[in-house]
């Protein structure tokens, strides 16, 4: 905050685990705001809490695809992700296998599916899984 002679008169931080989004002009999640790009390359210290590492954040639920702590000042919430998507650590949606491309987590790995050599419009089922198709 300034004060009226244009003096820096007040700093804030954002909560653990959030980061300042100039646009919005509001502490968001960092997988959308490019800090690192822009040269603001400090954050806070973690300050983790039971199976948050930080106050705030998600982070994916170890030896699964499709689960994920979604950690709100501290507390955390179990999630799982729906439409068989997986956890993307990236962009810290659910997404398809393939976009988020985990190691473990690909549609060859999850469902055996490789895709055919033929191009086209198709569909196929998954050979695991009755529900599943691949386009």
């Amino acid at each position: 905050m300034c004060d009226e002679d244009g003096n820096l008169a007040a700093e804030f931080l954002c909560q653990d685990g959030l980061v300042y989004e100039p646009i919005s002009k509001q502490c968001g999640l960092p997988f959308k705001i490019d800090c690192i790009g822009t040269g603001r390359t400090k954050i806070q210290e973690p300050q983790p809490q039971g199976n948050c590492q930080r106050l705030n954040g998600k982070w994916s639920v170890p030896d699964t695809c499709d689960q994920y702590i979604d950690c709100t000042s501290g507390v955390e919430r179990l999630v799982t992700c729906q439409n068989h998507l997986v956890f993307d650590d990236k962009t810290g949606d659910c997404e398809h296998p393939d976009a988020a491309n985990r190691p473990g987590c690909t549609a060859e790995e999850l469902y055996g599916f490789t895709c055919p050599n033929s191009i086209g419009q198709a569909r196929y089922a998954a050979d695991s899984d009755c529900r599943a198709f691949f386009t």
